[in-house]
């Protein structure tokens, strides 16, 4: 994401790669034309037992992944799976203040699970780009701004830069190098009622050469 995309939120189209149903067998597994039989592995229960020591261990059928029918004739583009991979492009929406690292869970948008079973969740990592305006320290946003000698000491006004647009901010008389100045509100939202502030860096150009004047 783009900062400030990362810090209004948006909406953007990503790819998703997800298995999607056969065309050529319409997710049934079988070549077109034929049917499917009882599992011979299970006998069609879907599960099968198996003795380990003094224990007795039931567990999914390995041939059928407890579907407990199989092919007559597998369908051969998607190797009797019933899905081919693909990818679908879908709107994710992107809160404000996500930050590089987090994630988020699209539910179902994963692969299919065990015949019968929903499928899994897709997770999508985010990345922030740095701003060459602004930086990010927590919910906070600092930037820093040069002026002049005459303006640290007699004082006047600056319009600058927000997340949220233009601001103007008052800098008295005497202002110091490295000043710093807060405009509440104006930084990133943490969660509903929270915001972070705006933090303005001063500093004081100190010219090289002067003239008589």
């Amino acid at each position: 994401l783009e900062f400030m995309e990362a810090a209004q939120g948006c909406i953007k189209e990503i790819d998703i790669q997800r298995a999607r149903q056969c065309d050529t067998c319409k997710g049934t597994r079988c070549a077109p034309g034929t049917g499917t039989l009882d599992c011979s592995t299970c006998g069609g229960v879907g599960r099968v037992r198996s003795r380990q020591g003094l224990m007795v261990v039931e567990m999914t059928c390995p041939a059928c992944s407890g579907a407990r029918k199989m092919p007559k004739s597998p369908c051969i583009p998607c190797r009797s799976t019933g899905y081919v991979d693909g990818y679908e492009k879908v709107d994710v929406r992107f809160p404000a203040g996500v930050n590089t690292g987090q994630k988020l869970k699209l539910k179902g948008m994963g692969f299919p699970g065990q015949p019968g079973a929903p499928s899994g969740d897709a997770y999508v990592r985010v990345f922030v780009a740095p701003s060459n305006m602004f930086e990010r320290h927590g919910y906070d946003i600092h930037t820093h701004v040069e002026i002049s000698v005459m303006r640290a000491c007699l004082g006047g006004s600056l319009v600058v830069d927000t997340i949220n647009g233009r601001a103007k901010v008052d800098i008295p008389a005497g202002t110091q190098p490295d000043s710093k100045y807060v405009l509440e509100g104006q930084g990133i939202k943490s969660r509903p009622g929270t915001i972070g502030n705006h933090v303005i860096h001063i500093h004081v150009k100190i010219p090289t050469k002067l003239s008589a004047e």
